[in-house]
């Protein structure tokens, strides 16, 4: 077996699969503005923007993924 150079961390409360940051975002603020409740057309949405709403922490997220074993994660950076 090959040694990777660069493996993947993942960090609990940082990086979230869909279903987790949907979770999340659920949890922390009940629902949107609009009343309706987080879904997975919303967060890719914040995707395309790169950046959470204002109304959510406006943090920026990214997708993080290791290709050799196909796992992808959402990173929302809070401390930016």
């Amino acid at each position: 077996m090959e040694e990777n150079k660069s493996p993947l961390t993942l960090y609990p409360g940082v990086d979230f699969t869909s279903a987790k940051l949907i979770e999340f975002l659920n949890k922390k603020y009940t629902h949107k503005k609009t009343g309706q409740p987080f879904t997975t057309g919303d967060i890719q949405q914040y995707l395309k923007r790169k950046h959470l709403p204002k109304p959510y922490g406006g943090h920026p997220i990214n997708i993080v993924e290791c290709p050799e074993i196909g796992v992808k994660v959402i990173r929302v950076f809070f401390d930016l």
